[in-house]
């Protein structure tokens, strides 16, 4: 029982909002790829759908006139329409036509885009291919750089298109705080932004730092380097994850604990898992239950709940009883548990469902907009895409 419970745990944990991954970004919900063989058999079925926006009146201010579609950043949303991707604006007009396989958001005034021959580039909010679709894959620019692909080989451009550092890893990741994550055959490390290296090992696993420090593990345990890549904690650990404030948690046999940031711990390993749960808190699990408790292992909230989300904008989903309502910052019943499904906050709302009723509730629990659409996403920018059924 207690497996079945951790991987619907691990599911919802995974699964709350359109959060992308942090270790592998190659995949960030874009709009255009292929779809999966599943989502290709009902695709005769889901053209009766189509997609809109709403405002937080709930007025459908965008007509529901798109194949699919996605939240607005940075002032434009993407969009598809007889398979092709561009961008609108909040007024419902056409900015960017549809003509490409597949966009991304905006970031910096800046999108990725896929053209129908599988070519990659970058265009500007006017619609310009500011770099020409060259190359087989792209990331978005991070520090001034952006990682590309090309054949089985990545390397890096600059915001010109200038290759700035060649195709020589066979793996590799954006640059975060001047360094990226990169892999040469059996070994894996990170380059500054000069291609200069600062750490290359047979790592089995690599982790951006974090808190000063960076993970990783070789024969199946874990320790902890310095950003120079001196080693600072033993690899010793089981199971290790990234520190936080100064703790991170460790796994011996099939419990988890906490540790300083000497590696030292502080709470023994009694749980069955821990993720983090917010500022200054982690989200545990014993006994079947989950709870909260703070960096240094005291508890915040008893673990008495069949499922909980972590803190996000003050507020944290729980399931009591089959029903789901959150907890505020105290760590105290908020909103009843009420709803058959919750959402995290997002601009303040959050979605639920009430007996099949989709609809947003504020943070003290006030049902203040109805969806009255098959389906509806979180309130972005002001405005919430929203899907219409056409008949």
């Amino acid at each position: 029982m207690k497996y079945i419970y951790l991987f619907i745990a691990v599911l919802l944990l995974n699964a709350c909002g359109d959060q992308q991954s942090a270790q592998d970004d190659w995949m960030e919900e874009p709009l255009g790829l292929p779809l999966s063989a599943a989502e290709a058999e009902a695709q005769e079925f889901k053209e009766q759908f189509k997609w809109g926006y709403i405002d937080n009146a709930g007025q459908l201010v965008i007509e529901g006139n798109y194949d699919d579609a996605r939240s607005f950043v940075e002032g434009l949303a993407a969009v598809k329409l007889n398979g092709k991707c561009g961008f609108i604006n909040k007024q419902g007009e056409e900015i960017i036509a549809p003509k490409y396989k597949a966009v991304w958001n905006f970031k910096n005034g800046i999108a990725r885009i896929m053209t129908t021959d599988g070519k990659h580039g970058f265009i500007n909010k006017y619609g310009e291919e500011i770099i020409a679709p060259q190359f087989d894959e792209v990331r978005d620019f991070s520090e001034g750089f952006a990682l590309f692909k090309q054949g089985k080989k990545y390397g890096y451009i600059n915001t010109r298109g200038d290759v700035v550092i060649d195709t020589i890893f066979d793996k590799a990741e954006s640059f975060k705080n001047g360094m990226a994550k990169i892999a040469v055959g059996n070994k894996k490390g990170f380059i500054d932004t000069a291609s200069n290296f600062i750490v290359f090992s047979n790592f089995q696993k690599l982790f951006y730092p974090r808190d000063g420090k960076i993970r990783f593990a070789i024969n199946n345990q874990y320790g902890y380097l310095n950003t120079t890549g001196e080693e600072i904690i033993t690899a010793h650990y089981q199971e290790s994850g990234d520190f936080y404030n100064g703790f991170a948690y460790y796994r011996e046999g099939d419990l988890y604990g906490l540790i300083d940031s000497n590696g030292v711990p502080i709470v023994a390993p009694k749980y069955q898992q821990i993720w983090r749960g917010g500022d200054s808190l982690w989200l545990v699990m014993i006994e079947d239950k989950f709870g909260f408790i703070r960096d240094d292992g005291t508890p915040f909230v008893e673990p008495t709940y069949e499922l909980l989300h972590p803190y996000v904008e003050g507020r944290a989903g729980f399931s009591r009883d089959g029903m789901w309502g959150f907890l505020d910052e105290k760590g105290e019943v908020a909103v009843e548990p009420i709803y058959g499904l919750v959402w995290n906050f997002s601009e303040s709302v959050a979605r639920v469902s009430y007996y099949g009723q989709l609809g947003f509730i504020n943070k003290e629990g006030q049902f203040i907009l109805k969806v009255n659409h098959t389906d509806a996403r979180d309130f972005s920018e002001g405005l919430a895409r929203v899907q219409l059924f056409v008949r």
